[in-house]
């Protein structure tokens, strides 16, 4: 896989887990161009996000924060000549996939409560055209590594959050962020708390 990454070459990888959600009953899954989403969404998140998803997003409106205090993947990465980011702001603005709102009659329906729906998300990356009705085969097929994956996951030992924890506040690390040396002032959380 890294060699993929930092030689943007193609991935040995053509498929993804995507989500698994033992709580909710959800899950999605990638195999080449198609994602099946699978299971019955929660309500609050079965409707239209708009145009970039992120129009309710209280985050910070800029990256700048994430490498104020240096990086250590950042110095590495400079180290051996393959860091690639020098405007991070703009990066993530040229990876972001903007939606218009969906083509009214057109669209046919993910109703996921119903049957898993399926998406060729490289013609249709909006997921607007749900084709499960025309591969049912790939759909049964998907379906199947799904349910293998629900059968091996584990109940997840919720505790109360703690809004350290969240990589952002590490630099996109996960880091055992209890101790001591991890135990500081969390940019992230500042400048969330500035935007809102």
């Amino acid at each position: 896989m890294w060699q993929a990454l930092v030689n943007d070459i193609p991935s040995p990888r053509i498929d993804m887990l995507q989500n698994l959600d033992p709580i909710s009953g959800t899950a999605a899954f990638r195999k080449g161009d198609l994602k099946l989403c699978y299971g019955i969404p929660p309500s609050t998140y079965d409707f239209w996000y708009g145009p970039s998803g992120l129009e309710t997003f209280g985050g910070p409106a800029t990256y700048d924060w994430v490498f104020r205090n240096g990086s250590i993947v950042r110095d590495v990465l400079q180290e051996m000549d393959m860091w690639i980011v020098d405007d991070p702001d703009e990066v993530y603005g040229n990876l972001r996939l903007t939606c218009e709102l969906p083509p009214g009659n057109e669209i046919v329906q993910c109703l996921s409560i119903k049957n898993p729906c399926l998406f060729n998300i490289t013609d249709d990356p909006c997921e607007y055209y749900n084709i499960a009705a025309q591969y049912p085969e790939v759909v049964n097929e998907m379906t199947e590594v799904i349910l293998k994956y629900k059968s091996e996951e584990m109940w997840p030992q919720n505790k109360l959050r703690d809004p350290t924890a969240n990589p952002m506040c590490h630099h996109f690390l996960h880091v055992p962020w209890l101790d001591p040396e991890y135990r500081k002032k969390c940019d992230f959380l500042s400048s969330f708390t500035k935007t809102k």
